[in-house]
Formats: C-alpha cells, sequence, structure tokens
C-alpha cells in the first residue's frame, strides 16, 4: 500500500512538473517549408488559390482516400473554403481569407475542438522560377499538452508539407504556360517588372506586344506605378525547331542597375556592346527583324570566350517607332546574361 502510495504521489508530482515545465515552452508553433518550381508565379498560385487543385497535390488526400470533402461554390478566392471528415485525418475546415494575385494566400484553418490555425502561401518570381514557401502557424495559448505537442509539430508536419510540394513542383512544371492575359508582378536581373508572360508563335510576337503592352501600362497608371524603363520583352525560352518563345511584355518597376561604367565596350555587327561582370549589353540600331544580327554576334562572343549565356534574354525598346518614323534611329537595348 505505501508503495502504491509513493508511486501516485511521485506520478502527481510529474504531472505538476510537466504542466510548470510547459509554461516555458512556446505558445505558439510554426511550420514552413519552400521548393523552387520552374513555372511562372501564376501557374503555381493557380494551383492553390482554386481549393479543388489541391486533390492532385496535397499529402492529405491520400493518406484517407475515403475521407468526405465537401467545397464552397465558388471554390476558388478569397471566402472560398473546404471541409473534411475523415477517421485519420478528422474534421476540419479551411478558408481562404485574403488573396493577392500570383503573390500571397491567406487562410485559416478550422480544427473543431482541437483549436484553429493560419496557414500562409507566398510566390516569389524571379528569372522565370518561382519560390513558393508553405508557411503554418498554431497558437497554444495555456494548454500544457498543446505546448508539449508543439515540439513535435515540425516533424508531424513537415513531411506532408514537403510531399505536397514536391507533387505541386512536378505537376506546374509539366502544365503549359498559359497565353492568358494574367499581369503578374515578377523579379528578372535584379529588378522587380510587371508583365504577362505566355507562349506565343514567333511569328506572333509583334501582335502579342500591340495587345499586352496597353494593358500593362493601365495596369500601372490604375495602380499608382512609375515604369522605370521604356517596354521590354523578356525572352525565357526561344524554340527555334518548333517556332514558338516563353516570354513576357513587361516594364520594370523598381530602380535600375548603375549601368554606366562598363568593365569595356566592343563593337560588333549590328552596334556597340557594352561588357560588365556577367552581363553584355548590345545597343542595337535599326528595324526590329535585324536584331537576330546582334543576338548571333554576341552568341558568337560568348562561344568565343567559352562563356555560357543563361536565360532569360531581354530587350528593352528605347525608341518609340510612333515618335521616331525613321527604323535606323530605333535603338533596342538587348541584354544577355552570362556565366563563365
Amino acid at each position: 500500500m505505501k508503495i502504491l502510495k509513493n508511486l501516485l504521489i511521485g506520478l502527481l508530482g510529474l504531472i505538476v512538473l510537466l504542466v510548470l515545465v510547459s509554461f516555458l515552452l512556446p505558445s505558439k508553433s510554426t511550420v514552413d517549408r519552400s521548393i523552387v518550381i520552374n513555372a511562372p508565379s501564376a501557374t503555381v498560385y493557380e494551383q492553390v488559390v482554386d481549393l479543388r487543385n489541391w486533390e492532385k497535390w496535397s499529402a492529405w488526400y491520400e493518406m484517407e482516400p475515403t475521407a468526405t470533402w465537401k467545397y464552397s461554390d465558388p471554390a476558388k478566392g478569397t471566402g472560398a473554403w473546404y471541409s473534411w471528415d475523415g477517421e485519420l485525418i478528422r474534421q476540419g475546415k479551411l478558408t481562404i481569407t485574403e488573396t493577392n494575385p500570383a503573390q500571397s494566400i491567406n487562410t485559416k484553418m478550422d480544427f473543431g475542438g482541437n483549436g484553429d490555425a493560419v496557414s500562409n502561401w507566398t510566390f516569389n518570381e524571379k528569372d522565370g522560377t518561382t519560390e513558393v514557401t508553405w508557411a503554418f502557424e498554431t497558437a497554444h495559448g495555456m494548454n500544457p499538452q498543446s505546448r508539449w505537442m508543439g515540439l513535435f509539430m515540425d516533424s508531424m508536419l513537415g513531411g506532408s508539407f514537403e510531399q505536397g510540394l514536391s507533387k505541386m513542383k512536378k505537376l506546374c512544371e509539366s502544365l503549359p504556360v498559359k497565353s492568358a492575359t494574367a499581369i503578374t508582378t515578377f523579379e528578372t536581373g535584379g529588378v522587380k517588372h510587371v508583365g504577362i508572360r505566355a507562349k506565343v508563335k514567333m511569328e506572333n510576337i509583334s501582335k502579342f506586344y500591340e495587345k499586352n503592352f496597353p494593358l500593362i501600362g493601365q495596369h500601372l497608371a490604375s495602380n499608382g506605378m512609375i515604369p522605370k524603363s521604356m517596354p521590354r520583352g523578356i525572352f525565357y525560352v526561344w524554340d527555334e525547331k518548333n517556332g514558338v518563345t516563353d516570354m513576357a511584355a513587361a516594364m520594370a518597376v523598381s530602380d535600375l542597375p548603375d549601368l554606366s561604367k562598363p568593365l569595356k565596350k566592343m563593337k560588333m555587327e549590328g552596334g556597340e556592346v557594352a561588357v560588365f561582370n556577367e552581363l553584355l549589353v548590345f545597343d542595337y540600331y535599326g528595324d526590329y527583324d535585324g536584331t537576330v544580327v546582334a543576338h548571333e554576334a554576341m552568341d558568337k562572343w560568348l562561344k568565343e570566350q567559352g562563356k555560357t549565356q543563361v536565360p532569360p534574354v531581354m530587350e528593352e525598346y528605347v525608341t518609340d517607332p510612333m515618335q521616331e518614323k525613321d527604323p535606323k534611329k530605333w535603338l533596342t537595348k538587348i541584354y544577355y546574361p552570362y556565366e563563365n
């Protein structure tokens, strides 16, 4: 009897100790995972903002295929939600609370009597690829059990996040770049741009510009944004064999790098080239159809120097043809990033 009493006292003491220690533990837990996807931010964003797309990549759908899933109508955008009910995944509901197209998504998760949490997504596009981050945060309050469980939150959820992001990457990279007029903000060469990206037949590049540069200009004006450059064409892939290019029509909206002090300047067929560390800038004068001469000249020089061109290539159309009628005076700046 005495032994049992001592065991009970010891157990009670351990419980009290665990409760006291719990108040020294973090009051909230966070889990986040990131992955880089070779696709525009608009493509990746679409897989998250439309909740029905989660079935294609979320690990929790595979965890319990027999669970019941319900969706709002519509199931896309701010206010959209889905709920789940299963033996393993229990019950809960996720609601999109805020969206910033192709840039971020905020959600709230309600686990019924087991608390709630917030989950946030960010999409950072740079040079044609998108770094997507999936973050989860839940508060434990003064609940000792919840605080102790919080210590294991990363190990419990991290694997599912990684699995989901990996499947999303595979899915997004298998999809064609949409030719929709979705205006997005992205970074190229350390400069923030606003533009529209699509796969375009090479013979339709001029029509693509004619359609989309006015839309970009209207978007900038309506959002109080001031362009820092003339219209630009950004080329991620140039598929000569199939006559298609993955490209964007864009304008810079952040400060441009100082290109006033090149390492040297060289004369090439079609114009003059300024050489910088890991960048060539070709000042080409002439009709747009003749820019191929400049591209070929820079490709040749890089090959001779044992250097490799790094996508994307960018053209900036400095001269407005509506103001200058003589094509010989049209200046196109062509930016060629390279690596040794």
